[in-house]
């Protein structure tokens, strides 16, 4: 069994330098030159305690030539008020109102395209309405739309506390930031994160915008990444600067059921994206079982799996080291972010892939 044990932890190292020489290639644009126009769009449910976190950090945006469209979701809060209150400070904030969704969308989905559609500019941001931007946020996107780029994807973090779920939290939105930048890297994107996006408006208008997926709880980055990524260059943002920070889920409960969610959107993605994701979860899922059938079951020693461990962690640290300033999580916590990936793999999964999400 230490042959195959050691096959398989190959093979997933294979993919790992993969990723790694992705995440490499993807370049730092720099930030001197012409700002063209952008319109950041935030659909915002409900989100009158999270609303004044947003703003007050984009008022600190160094960067001229920019509106925003903030679209009120079937608010029954006081969101209405803290934004009004806000556009004396922020004048060039426009506040949109929804109060029902259009049959058959989900409803974000259909947040975000009415925002697209107040939008006058070409170049589109897009942010959740419980994050912070950074003051050069902007000119970090439009460096990658100057280089060429119609699709551009961010890292999205959230804010560190001292709690087990924040440290799950934090090992998880790292490695699938690895992940998804890796890919984009080679050209291939699959996923962005909405809290930290961009992308044309005339490209979105020539796809359909939501038009294959508008029924999709989720979706409404990755699915419609992997849809733009076939008409037009994808770029990555890497860095502090370029990196949007939210609010982690409180609760175990919460942070399932937004895991499931998302989850449940990689049954729409392209034969090619489901299978390249399955190899690289089923090889780490698979050594993980190996190593704990094999102890179980004396058909492994201490020693064998101790040296095999030894030997894939210890390339794998050795890679995680120069990207870990970059997703927020120390080189030297990726023993327990191995560890948290496969019980991820092992139970939030399939429970995504298995649950239809309730709508919100």
């Amino acid at each position: 069994m230490s042959s195959f044990l050691f096959y398989v932890g190959a093979l997933w190292t294979l993919r790992w330098i993969w990723l790694w020489l992705g995440w490499q290639k993807s370049a730092r644009n720099a930030l001197s030159g012409p700002e063209s126009p952008v319109t950041v769009i935030v659909a915002a449910h409900n989100e009158e305690v999270n609303l004044p976190s947003l703003l007050s950090s984009l008022s600190q945006m160094r960067y001229s030539d920019w509106e925003m469209v903030l679209v009120l979701d079937r608010c029954e809060d006081q969101s209405k008020e803290v934004a009004l209150s806000w556009q004396k400070r922020l004048p060039m904030l426009r506040i949109v109102e929804i109060v029902s969704t259009e049959p058959g969308w989900s409803p974000k989905k259909w947040a975000i395209r009415c925002g697209i559609e107040e939008a006058n500019h070409e170049n589109l941001a897009f942010t959740d309405a419980d994050c912070r931007v950074q003051p050069d946020w902007l000119r970090c996107i439009n460096a990658q739309f100057r280089a060429g780029a119609g699709l551009v994807l961010g890292i999205g973090l959230y804010d560190r506390h001292t709690s087990l779920l924040n440290f799950v939290i934090q090992a998880e939105t790292a490695f699938t930031a690895f992940q998804y930048i890796g890919e984009a890297g080679w050209g291939r994107p699959y996923m962005g994160v909405g809290r930290n996006l961009a992308y044309q408006k005339s490209l979105f208008m020539e796809i359909g915008g939501f038009s294959t997926h508008q029924d999709v709880l989720s979706g409404d980055d990755d699915l419609l990444v992997q849809s733009l990524a076939m008409y037009t260059k994808s770029a990555v943002m890497k860095g502090k600067r370029a990196a949007t920070l939210s609010v982690p889920k409180q609760t175990w409960s919460s942070w399932w059921r937004q895991k499931s969610r998302h989850v449940s959107s990689s049954r729409k993605y392209s034969l090619h994206s489901q299978a390249i994701l399955a190899a690289f979860h089923l090889l780490h899922g698979v050594w993980w079982i190996l190593v704990l059938t094999g102890l179980l079951f004396h058909s492994l020693t201490f020693a064998d799996v101790f040296s095999l461990y030894l030997w894939r962690i210890g390339f794998s640290v050795l890679a995680w080291a120069p990207m870990s300033r970059s997703l927020n999580f120390p080189w030297w916590g990726y023993p327990a972010l191995d560890l948290i990936f496969f019980l991820y793999n092992l139970f939030v999964i399939p429970w995504g892939l298995i649950r239809r999400p309730a709508w919100t």
